[in-house]
């Protein structure tokens, strides 16, 4: 009684709609209920537990079918099944969530120290990815820190979440300790204009506006007093010039361009908490650009990226002065700053000319430095604010 009181409505699309339910009833369907609403498409009733033979005979013949209602104590008992197994999904992620997020799966160290030594000291205590996050004692963990890092004055631990932070501050060495009775002459390190002197001990050897050269002296180590005599002293002060250094790139009247050769393939990799797999290569290219596609499922947090990788290969191709004069002069700037004690420059000029045959474009950048030869134990003095 259970299964002819069970029953499941669907809807039914296609052509033929007399020769097709004659198909049904000869092959075995009872019908309960048949409704038409157009030409095409109609409403058919069947028994429950014929409903996985109507969905394969209509198929078969090309009908589009849509399940529409289900009935009854066997429908009810598929619609139960179907919850649940959606509830048991959904249990288990949170249950996954809720175990994982119980141990460390990132470790980042901060400040002085060396981050592989801070992490192999960890690791001898037990503490690495992976570890449950009740191994680890905060207090514990940061005198044991202390003690293994010599070179240590403090560390610090905090947890947020699945993550551990480590903080290392390293102690200060004293500075040595300085004999300003020993008379000294503070000298040029680079070549220049002076801009800037400020004299502290000792005498001024030049002026403000004077080009000054690497080793010349800036301040003498001797102190005039108002009767014309002269004694010996340490000098100390600070001195700012401006400087000037150079950077060539060469024009070539060829460049070469990086195009895709049509050639690619997708891979697929999960993103996790932060964590991504590692995409399959399965061909190697020199050289490739991908484009990532990220579908992202909630509320689990898990991305999922379809990759393709495109392969490129080189190719020269010819080139004019006038449209590689952008990169010229920028490769020219970048070898400027490689050579130049700033990092900041004030103004840049460039320059073009011919040189064995090949154009050259030169640039030069102008800076201030504090220009000084400092003493040993003078670190500290003649820096610019916020300077390290």
């Amino acid at each position: 009684m259970a299964e002819k009181s069970s029953y499941a409505t669907y809807l039914v699309e296609g052509l033929n709609t007399e020769k097709n339910l004659n198909f049904l009833c000869g092959n075995g369907i009872c019908l309960y209920e048949v409704k038409k609403i157009n030409k095409k498409q109609y409403f058919v009733t069947v028994p429950f537990k014929e409903r996985k033979k109507l969905i394969a005979l209509l198929k078969n013949r090309c009908y589009n079918i849509k399940l529409i209602k289900s009935g009854g104590f066997l429908g009810f008992l598929e619609k139960i099944k179907t919850r649940f197994v959606l509830a048991t999904l959904v249990f288990a992620a949170f249950c996954g969530l809720f175990v994982a997020s119980r141990f460390v799966w990132d470790i980042e160290v901060n400040g002085d120290a060396d981050a592989a030594a801070v992490l192999a000291v960890l690791e001898e205590k037990g503490i690495k990815k992976g570890c449950p996050l009740s191994r680890i004692n905060i207090d514990e963990t940061e005198n044991f820190l202390s003690s293994r890092i010599e070179s240590s004055m403090y560390c610090l631990l905090d947890v947020e979440g699945c993550r551990l932070y480590v903080t290392v501050i390293e102690r200060e060495s004293a500075p040595p300790v300085v004999d300003l009775n020993q008379p000294v002459d503070l000298v040029s390190e680079y070549d220049g204009v002076l801009t800037r002197l400020l004299t502290v001990s000792g005498t001024p050897a030049v002026n403000v506006g004077d080009r000054i050269s690497k080793g010349q002296v800036i301040i003498s180590g001797v102190r005039t007093y108002n009767d014309g005599t002269t004694a010996p002293v340490r000098a100390m002060g600070e001195a700012w010039a401006t400087v000037e250094c150079t950077g060539e790139a060469v024009f070539s009247e060829t460049k070469t361009v990086l195009e895709e050769t049509g050639d690619f393939y997708y891979t697929t990799y999960i993103g996790l908490w932060g964590y991504d797999s590692i995409p399959k290569e399965k061909k190697k290219y020199e050289f490739s650009k991908f484009e990532d596609e990220v579908f992202r499922l909630f509320p689990l947090g898990i991305r999922v990226v379809r990759r393709r990788v495109s392969e490129l290969k080189e190719r020269a191709v010819s080139a004019s002065l006038e449209e590689s004069l952008p990169a010229l002069r920028e490769e020219a700037l970048s070898n400027a700053l490689k050579n130049a004690p700033f990092k900041q420059y004030d103004r840049v000029e460039y320059v073009t000319f011919k040189r064995d045959n090949k154009t050259v474009v030169r640039a030069i950048i102008y800076g201030d430095v504090n220009i000084i030869g400092l003493n040993e134990g003078d670190k500290e003095f003649g820096k610019k604010d916020g300077e390290n």
